[in-house]
């Protein structure tokens, strides 16, 4: 290593200080004289041609080239960027610096500027060169046991002997070890960095300098801005005691948890004295409360329900004990309901709610209609971080509207007009995405299951059971691999039985499901084509979501499915099938979403191979 030439040097407050920039000049000077326009005449650019970019995204290096870049046809509407040399040399700067953060160090860029009709075509030529390869990464510790931190924070971090090295990784890299000291109690620790670039070998050398300092535990813990909301229901969230080792993780957690009770305006965890040598570490739980009544509206549109409207009026820490007493109604073409909500947290344990609802909901089918008038009781529970449960009862009392004598023909058993049911449900789910309303990674698994019994006072026995995965992978470029595949079924027994009731069966087809059909409208159907529903249902989803521009997406979906008469009966070879191409645009209450889509193979039934979707939210 003596005979080599150290080039640049990244130290730990900053990667791209004065000796990388220094040097920097020397990794990508281009070999032959820029072509550049002389005189005063102003030009809009036209077109800008990369030539020779294998290894890193085009759309990337445009982004550098944001001052110069001709809008996209479908933005006919915006003005071309008028050409300065200025602008093209910050361009070929920025670039240089793309190259440099995915580990090429011998980049060389030659640009052309050709002018005709007024309008310039500027066209950059790539030579990418071989990127630099780490060689070796190097721990020295002030003040901690060598072999024992090493090894852990080798397996940890995402630089390897041998890979390409990359400054986003390096800086990942000393966040993950730092974190991981924090979480493990040694919040104060202090982490020094740099790396060796060896230029004529394209081999990097990575140091890392730490000092571990004391080990530290939590100190006392403090609740500041409460008023009508107890201490005690405030620290049941903690996830901490006093004494305990210290965690910057359980701190975070924590503070999402107390917001989590939806009683505050704000919530602040405070670390009191961590700027201290030595010593516990304090925290102040600082919070601020919302009105305790409030209103809620929502407001929405669909193709398949059109107008959706919804009213909710809230009295949080009802009678105390964080209880909550929410009055809420919601309209749309296909539903109407108003339902009265009791919460009770922490009941029978710290990590379970109690809730009782009783509510009165219309539904309209495509074949029918009901109306249920519904008593519930029901018990959630977090039993980790990523897995949730519940445990329910309800009484319901349904009348059955509408139903046409050739659909009544076409079910198996008759139909009452009025049923009264007594059931259980229960379900698990295991939800490790990073985002609630669009995921980019992880996944759903969901488990539900629905008995109903006479022996409890149900007119009608089943079992129905429903078990959904949902998976999300990030893909190069931005893309985003999303998949879904549902499989549910429905079994009635007994010696009086009635049969189940049609609403309880399944339906499919439509935004959410198999979108070349429309609502409900997949399946066996009566001799008028009115969708009868079956006791099986087996569907899926693949998605490839992709960036556009700005916060517009792109997505071609394949989907399947379809819903079979007898319980736990699946063809697959009479599966339906369709695909299609939609586009997102992401605002803060979940993606805009259009979608088209067109039908592979039909059934007889089916006239019309294609349908437009229109609503908010992922299709899953």
């Amino acid at each position: 290593m003596n005979s080599l030439k150290t080039i640049s040097i990244y130290n730990y407050f900053s990667l791209f200080g004065t000796l990388a920039l220094a040097f920097g000049q020397l990794f990508f000077s281009c070999p032959a004289p820029a072509q550049t326009l002389k005189g005063d005449k102003e030009h809009v650019v036209q077109k800008i041609l990369l030539v020779g970019v294998k290894k890193v995204s085009k759309r990337e290096i445009r982004k550098k080239l944001a001052d110069l870049q001709p809008p996209a046809f479908w933005n006919f509407w915006e003005k071309s960027p008028l050409f300065s040399n200025e602008k093209l040399e910050k361009g070929l700067q920025q670039i240089k610096g793309l190259y440099r953060e995915k580990g090429f160090y011998k980049t060389l860029l030659t640009h052309q500027v050709t002018e005709k009709n007024g309008g310039i075509t500027i066209t950059i030529t790539f030579d990418e060169g071989p990127r630099v390869v780490i060689e070796d990464i190097i721990f020295t510790f002030r003040d901690a046991e060598t072999i024992e931190w090493e090894k852990r924070f080798r397996q940890m971090i995402p630089l390897k002997k041998g890979t390409i090295f990359r400054v986003e990784d390096y800086e990942k890299a000393k966040t993950k070890i730092l974190e991981d000291l924090a979480n493990s109690g040694y919040p104060r620790a202090k982490l020094s960095g740099k790396v060796l670039i060896y230029e004529k070998e394209n081999l990097a050398a990575i140091h890392f300098t730490l000092e571990t300092g004391p080990f530290t535990r939590f100190g006392k813990i403090e609740v500041v801005g409460n008023k009508k909301i107890s201490e005690k229901i405030i620290l049941q969230e903690v996830l901490f005691s006093q004494g305990e080792t210290f965690s910057m993780a359980k701190v975070f957690e924590s503070q999402a948890k107390i917001f989590g009770l939806t009683f505050f305006r704000s919530v602040l965890l405070e670390t009191v004295n961590l700027n201290k040598k030595t010593g516990p570490v304090d925290i102040r739980i600082l919070i601020q409360e919302r009105k305790p009544r409030t209103i809620e509206t929502g407001l929405g549109y669909g193709t398949e329900d059109n107008l959706r409207f919804r009213i909710s009026g809230i009295y949080r820490n009802f009678l105390g004990r964080a209880r909550e007493l929410r009055l809420s109604f919601r309209f749309s073409s296909l539903t109407k309901e108003g339902a009265l909500t009791f919460k009770q947290p922490y009941f029978p344990d710290p990590s379970s709610t109690l809730s009782w609802t009783l509510s009165r909901k219309t539904d309209k089918f495509v074949s029918f209609e009901t109306i249920n008038t519904t008593n519930e009781v029901r018990i959630e529970k977090k039993l980790s971080p990523v897995l949730s449960g519940f445990l329910a009862h309800r009484l319901e009392s349904s009348e059955l509207n509408d139903l046409a004598t050739t659909t009544r023909e076409e079910l198996d058993s008759q139909q009452e007009e009025d049923y009264f049911l007594s059931y259980f449900q229960t379900g698990l789910t295991r939800d490790t995405t990073n985002s609630p309303l669009n995921p980019s990674t992880g996944y759903v698994s969901s488990l539900f299951v629905e008995p109903s019994l006479e022996a409890i006072g149900s007119e009608v026995s089943y079992v129905k059971g429903i078990v959904e995965h949902k998976q999300f992978a990030q893909m190069p470029a931005g893309i985003i691999l999303a998949g879904r595949v549902l499989i549910g079924t429905i079994h009635p027994f007994g010696l009086k039985q009635k049969g189940v009731p049609v609403f309880k069966r399944f339906f499919s087809g439509g935004t959410y499901s198999v979108r070349g059909y429309s609502y409900q409208k997949l399946g066996p159907k009566d001799q008028l084509g009115k969708p009868i529903g079956g006791n099986s249902l087996f569907e899926g989803n693949t998605e490839l979501r992709f960036p556009l521009i700005g916060q517009l997406w792109g997505v071609l979906f394949i989907d399947f499915g379809n819903v079979f008469l007898e319980s736990w009966q699946y063809n697959l070879n009479t599966l339906r099938y369709s695909t299609g191409t939609g586009i997102r645009y992401n605002t803060i209450v979940g993606p805009l979403r259009l979608d088209f889509g067109y039908l592979l193979n039909p059934d007889k039934a089916t006239t019309q191979k294609y349908r437009f979707h229109l609503s908010i939210g992922q299709a899953f």
